[in-house]
């Protein structure tokens, strides 16, 4: 007779099974839908919201067989298509951060910036390379060449911006130092900042671990009002600003 702790342990395993097995028959299927949108013209492929359907149906795929239970809070604050195309910032607990991204937004139109690992991905890494802006995240002069890249990509069009600010992935679910990207963005493409706090991945999902551990790891997403950059506020000013908004709210989930 199983104890309740080898109960959730078996039941966490075979919900990971589960999961992965549907990653394997849909991944491969996304990328096949997708891949041809990294031919089309540039002002053809970056708008182009059936592309944005099929990430956000295939985010879905990679969250909703996770079993996790995730509450969102503040769906109001995210705009509607295409007003106020804005730059989007999270912080980084887990890989389930950008398809939870993807699925928030869902056709809005919008460019990542990813590490450039993703983007040596066999076959996978042209779509990284082509529809989002690859980032080395080692070297500050081409991280921040990276950012102009992005910039110019949403500049003038509906699309959002996405950063974490934190610049890396953190496993140990603590919110760390912001990098002042996100705020040079929103300087210089007069943009609004939308925050989304995120807590529970890192248990749930642990960075290193196999095993989605679904039960008992509730899931907590929180979209802030937007922030603005105040008349004569430094990037500093309204980087600190926008940190203390995440101490406060993830202090509270």
């Amino acid at each position: 007779m199983l104890n309740k702790k080898s109960f959730i342990f078996l039941l966490n395993v075979l919900r990971s099974l589960f999961m992965y097995a549907t990653w394997i028959i849909f991944q491969p299927l996304f990328t096949l839908l997708a891949y041809p949108f990294t031919f089309l013209p540039k002002k053809m492929r970056y708008d182009n919201r059936l592309y944005f359907f099929i990430t956000k149906y295939m985010a879905t795929m990679v969250i909703r067989p996770s079993f996790l239970t995730i509450t969102i809070h503040g769906q109001e604050n995210l705009p509607a298509y295409p007003e106020q195309p804005s730059v989007f910032i999270a912080n980084h607990t887990s890989a389930f951060d950008i398809p939870l991204f993807d699925m928030l937004l869902g056709c809005y139109p919008h460019v990542w910036m990813s590490k450039e690992l993703y983007g040596k991905i066999p076959f996978f890494g042209r779509l990284v390379r082509i529809m989002h802006v690859v980032v080395q995240r080692n070297n500050p002069r081409k991280a921040l060449q990276a950012l102009i890249q992005a910039i110019e990509r949403v500049q003038g069009h509906a699309r959002h911006l996405l950063i974490f600010p934190e610049g890396t992935r953190h496993a140990d679910g603590k919110l760390h130092e912001f990098h002042q990207g996100f705020a040079i963005a929103a300087e210089r493409l007069q943009r609004p900042v939308v925050p989304i706090a995120v807590s529970g991945f890192h248990k749930a999902f642990p960075k290193g671990s196999l095993i989605c551990q679904s039960v008992g790891n509730p899931i907590t997403i929180r979209i802030g009002k937007p922030f603005t950059i105040n008349p004569g506020e430094s990037r500093q000013e309204f980087t600190q600003r926008v940190h203390a908004w995440y101490q406060q709210v993830l202090r509270l989930q």
